[in-house]
């Protein structure tokens, strides 16, 4: 819990900054390629590694992520490892996506249907949900045949279960 409290503070104090500079979405996108890039094991155990010296992972980051990132981000990273708070990187990125989308007012819903949504119906659903929740929506799709027909939708913690076998299951309930 403690080390969230610490990734978050860190979090809201980049999102500060990108948002005087009007950079949330390119630090967002800046974040992705640092978390695909430290999702290499190799790559992250050097970052945590307490036998490297501090200069010796600034210069290795430099290389990686020269004319990939912003170099505020960089600088961020940098500040990270002279404050030995390195392993909080990815706890940061992902605190600070959820700092962008409650800023940019976007919702993720997941949208388990039996078969898959052609491009309209994906639409005219993005459409209602962004209706009843006023926010902009991001959909997770995933396929489930058990369902049989219908879909279940769930927003943060909401399930709306409008399918077949749920249904099914909820007749079977009243009829005992």
């Amino acid at each position: 819990m403690k080390e969230l409290v610490i990734a978050r503070r860190y979090a809201m104090a980049l999102f500060s900054v990108a948002k005087d500079k009007g950079k949330t979405k390119e630090f967002q996108t800046d974040w992705q390629v640092v978390d695909e890039t430290l999702r290499n094991p190799e790559l992250y155990q050097i970052v945590l590694s307490k036998a490297q010296s501090s200069v010796v992972k600034k210069e290795f980051l430099a290389k990686i992520f020269a004319d990939k990132i912003d170099q505020l981000i960089l600088n961020f990273i940098f500040l990270l490892i002279d404050k030995e708070r390195e392993e909080y990187i990815l706890d940061i990125k992902d605190i600070y996506n959820q700092l962008f989308d409650e800023d940019e007012k976007i919702i993720d819903v997941e949208v388990i249907t039996a078969l898959p949504l052609d491009a309209a119906q994906e639409e005219e659903l993005r459409a209602v949900l962004a209706k009843k929740t006023g926010k902009k929506v991001r959909l997770d799709k995933k396929i489930d045949e058990a369902l049989l027909g219908g879909s279940i939708i769930k927003i943060g913690d909401k399930i709306y279960d409008g399918s077949v076998a749920g249904r099914l299951a909820s007749l079977q309930e009243q009829l005992m």
